[in-house]
């Protein structure tokens, strides 16, 4: 499984600026998105994409792109900042 993290710094900005090639070229399994600073259009077929903006505008979040559907999926750590994501997986090989 090859899991990628990447604070993208705004995802809006990102997306202009080449993220949906880097995601074609890499290839990953997840991709877990930091700072992307709320939501925009993504369409990335072969992912599903869920999403943990923060209430604030233009302020943190959190953004993970898996081709695998999780057993479960939790948000938040209690602070409204949108910085956590956690999806379970059946098949998780530690190294």
């Amino acid at each position: 499984m090859k899991i990628v993290s990447w604070n993208v710094n705004g995802l809006a900005r990102c997306r202009r600026n080449g993220f949906l090639k880097f995601l074609a070229d890499a290839k990953p399994d997840v991709l877990c998105c930091q700072e992307i600073k709320g939501e925009c259009p993504l369409n990335v077929p072969g992912y599903l994409l869920f999403w943990n903006p923060a209430k604030r505008t233009n302020y943190s979040g959190t953004l993970v792109l898996s081709r695998r559907q999780p057993l479960s999926c939790q948000y938040g750590l209690g602070i409204e900042e949108g910085r956590l994501i956690t999806l379970e997986y059946k098949d998780w090989k530690s190294c």
